[in-house]
């Protein structure tokens, strides 16, 4: 290839000489900038937004993220996991908490096997 084909050789790394920039002329020409990322309580936020096809006793239904996360712990506090309580009882301080919200008096029902209700057990202290 001579020197006269080089200049006028378009390929790989040497565009076209109408689209390369000419002098003084910006590389970004639109100013996009590179965003800042987003804290991570908006990402936790749109992530539990996002809805999921719930399937219970046979019958789909369409529920945010959020609702399946707070009905599990619900079923393994009822189920006995105190470290499932913990959790669900911080989520509903925070939650009261956050939109001063006066908290709302819940009555606590133990029930035995047969279903009859019955007084706390002796290890927790009301």
């Amino acid at each position: 290839m001579s020197l006269d084909n080089l200049k006028e050789y378009v390929g790989y790394k040497r565009p076209p000489k109408s689209k390369q920039w000419k002098k003084g002329q910006c590389g970004n020409p639109k100013r996009q900038y590179a965003r800042l990322p987003k804290p991570p309580v908006q990402i936790i936020d749109k992530i539990f937004a996002k809805k999921v096809t719930l399937v219970e006793n046979g019958i789909a239904r369409r529920v945010e993220i959020f609702q399946v996360i707070v009905g599990m712990l619900t079923q393994a506090t009822v189920a006995g996991e105190k470290r499932a309580a913990t959790v669900l009882q911080e989520y509903w301080a925070f939650a009261h908490s956050e939109h001063n919200e006066p908290k709302s008096e819940v009555e606590v029902v133990y029930l035995n096997s047969a279903g009859k209700i019955v007084s706390p057990p002796p290890w927790l202290d009301h």
